[in-house]
């Protein structure tokens, strides 16, 4: 519970910056943007993007860290929504679980939100390992939707 409270901490601090921040790290080199969809540690920064969003996992004392996360500015082709997922994988293969949740939720969630988070979470479920019984996954999903100004 303890990587879940950090987990949202830091996802509580997004946060509006200025257009002269880069992701490069001020390098200057010309390299393509990154990639609107974070799925590793890390700081993405979208084309034309004012907004930071952090996440942070570690590994606790039981051993693989079973956390998958992501932000996904633009969500469903909208410049002002940004979707925050938290997923902790539960059992000896939570974090195979919480891979597929984190890979299948976003696109069903485009198609039918409520009806495809369910949906998402029986396929996961449906699809874990034969003969393990304790495989699951908790699921923290966020959507930031900013007013028109």
């Amino acid at each position: 519970m303890r990587q879940i409270s950090s987990l949202l901490q830091g996802l509580a601090r997004s946060l509006s910056v200025g257009r002269d921040r880069r992701g490069d790290g001020g390098a200057g080199d010309g390299k393509a943007a990154a990639p609107a969809v974070l799925r590793t540690s890390g700081t993405v920064w979208g084309e034309g993007s004012e907004t930071f969003a952090a996440v942070c996992s570690r590994r606790g004392e039981k051993g693989t860290n079973q956390d998958c996360s992501i932000v996904w500015e633009g969500f469903g082709c909208q410049e002002d929504t940004i979707f925050c997922g938290i997923f902790d994988g539960h059992g000896p293969w939570g974090h195979y679980v919480a891979k597929a949740v984190r890979d299948s939720l976003p696109p069903s969630l485009l198609e039918k939100a409520a009806k495809r988070l369910v949906e998402c979470a029986v396929r996961a479920w449906r699809r874990r390992r034969q003969g393990i019984a304790v495989d699951d996954c908790s699921a923290i999903c966020l959507f930031f939707h900013s007013p028109p100004s």
